[in-house]
């Protein structure tokens, strides 16, 4: 069983580090691959909208009452609950 002690530990250091860390100080190669990865996940998305699989996921929402939250499913205009919208 994991050391509750030690990970809370490590998340308050890696908290820590988060909310210290500023814009200038992180360098140009990281802030470009963090645009690309960004720019990728965005594009993955709005191509994975046509497929069978996203749109039978959009109709379980719809089917389960989900719609109508205040998450855009991005590439549409359909508002889900937050943890509805990872789904889609």
């Amino acid at each position: 069983m994991p050391n509750k002690e030690m990970n809370t530990t490590a998340s308050h250091a890696i908290a820590d580090f988060i909310v210290r860390t500023e814009y200038i100080d992180i360098p140009a190669p990281i802030i470009q691959k963090a645009k690309e990865c960004i720019l990728d996940c965005v594009g993955v998305t709005l191509y994975g909208l046509r497929f069978e699989a996203s749109r039978m996921a959009r109709g379980m929402i719809e089917g389960i009452g989900g719609f109508g939250g205040r998450a855009t499913v991005l590439g549409t205009e359909i508002r889900v609950p937050p943890f509805l919208a990872v789904i889609t």
